[in-house]
């Protein structure tokens, strides 16, 4: 049954939010765990959908699982099988990319149709299939299904064309179990790496990080282990944006503050009331925000995915501000919804132009990706009245209990399972 978000905005908000386990780790580290060939026990893992969908999908391949739906993962990979991955599920996620270079790893094949997720720009995979053909597979594709298989020996070196978290984190899974050493350059910097890299490293796996630089020396000799997900930094981010929007002393915790350090700067040079206690953070709204203009680059640089949710911030400063996306340059599924809402935003030379200064009013509006779906609940919270907004299953792909904690900082927001009789709600 179809779902909406029933939000009535123009609330003050205060208290305190827990920051959940990073999405971009877990979908990562699951399909990571089968490689062991063993028991891991995942923590702070988030009961989002993107996790339901990829524990389903090892359930499909014999790997046992075990999840309390708040925080604790279990995953026996003992009796993993090898079986054409055409799965609903892979097409929900675009995370199930990874089960290429896992599978890669333990079988030197795969089968697997073509990926889901969040749809903009396109978002090809052209990088992975080329560091796939440079580690040595024929790539076939055919009516929506890669095939995969061992041709050749792999290259002792790869270069990335640009930097790219997911063919990174597929080179690390296709070689940590294969003997020999691999070098690869021009890797991505982001944080869910390095805990990928941790965690294969607790396993048995060798792989070191210099910089940009991520030497993987194979090693099939794999055991389970006990690893903990780093927090979700775009999940805190989105947070700090809420409250530096409708905030008073709302206290963002269990976060790493050294991922969020862009975040911090940018809403700073606003004039956000940020203070920095520890694993948590102070967010209040401040009285007069200055407009100012953004880079949107690969981290350390101002995160991609929260790109759509500045633009609601951006759009109550004094003047005109600029967002420059330089890593998915057509994330602009929200502009048209935001526009509706009061909003003065457009496109111009590839720069995303905010005109600020404006009020937001209440609407029905459509989210159509994960981050674009947040951005519209962010507006709708702060417009006065009783806003709509539809794509709930993208939104519950990244952020867990989000209506829980909302309500918990005072929003009053709550999930429509009927469109047609509203008053059956949860």
């Amino acid at each position: 049954m179809k779902e909406l978000l029933h939000i009535n905005g123009g609330k003050i908000l205060s208290g305190e939010v827990r920051v959940g386990g990073a999405k971009n780790s877990a979908v990562a580290l699951i399909p990571a765990a089968i490689i062991t060939k063993s028991i891991v026990r995942l923590d702070n893992v988030p009961p989002i959908d993107d996790v339901y969908n990829l524990l389903s999908i090892l359930n499909k391949i014999g790997v046992k699982t075990l999840y309390d739906n708040k925080s604790c993962l279990y995953i026996d990979a003992r009796n993993v099988k090898k079986r054409l991955l055409d799965m609903e599920e892979i097409e929900k996620i675009r995370a199930s990319y990874y089960f290429m270079g896992a599978f890669i790893s333990l079988f030197n094949s795969v089968s697997i149709i073509e990926q889901g997720g969040c749809s903009f720009c396109g978002r090809p995979i052209d990088i992975h299939l080329d560091l796939f053909g440079k580690l040595g597979f024929c790539v076939n594709y055919n009516e929506m299904l890669y095939s995969l298989k061992k041709k050749s020996k792999r290259c002792k070196e790869y270069t990335f064309p640009k930097k790219s978290v997911g063919a990174t984190i597929n080179g690390i899974l296709s070689c940590c179990r294969i003997k020999g050493k691999i070098i690869f350059n021009n890797c991505s910097l982001e944080p869910e790496i390095d805990d990928l890299i941790e965690f294969l490293n607790k396993c048995g796996a060798k792989i070191n990080r210099d910089g940009e630089k991520i030497i993987v020396v194979g090693n099939d000799n794999l055991v389970g282990c006990i690893h903990k997900i780093i927090p979700d930094r775009i999940e805190a981010g989105t947070y700090m944006i809420i409250a530096s929007l409708m905030g008073q002393h709302v206290k963002i915790k269990d976060i790493n503050i050294n991922h969020l350090e862009s975040v911090i700067n940018v809403l700073k040079d606003i004039g956000v009331n940020i203070k920095k206690k520890g694993n948590y953070l102070l967010v209040s709204k401040g009285n007069d925000y200055r407009a100012i203009d953004v880079v949107v680059e690969p981290y350390p640089g101002f995160p991609t995915d929260l790109q759509q949710p500045l633009s609601v911030l951006l759009s109550y400063c004094n003047g005109k501000s600029t967002i420059k996306e330089t890593v998915y340059p057509l994330r602009l599924s929200h502009l048209e919804s935001l526009n509706d809402m009061g909003a003065n935003i457009f496109c111009e030379e590839n720069l995303i132009n905010v005109n600020g200064n404006r009020i937001f009013k209440n609407k029905n509006v459509n989210g159509y990706d994960l981050r674009g779906g947040i951005s519209l609940v962010i507006a709708s919270l702060l417009a006065s009245g009783v806003s709509n907004v539809k794509g709930v299953k993208y939104i519950k792909r990244g952020y867990s209990e989000l209506v829980y904690k909302l309500r918990n900082l005072g929003a009053e927001i709550m999930i429509v399972r009927d469109e047609e009789n509203e008053k059956n709600i949860c």
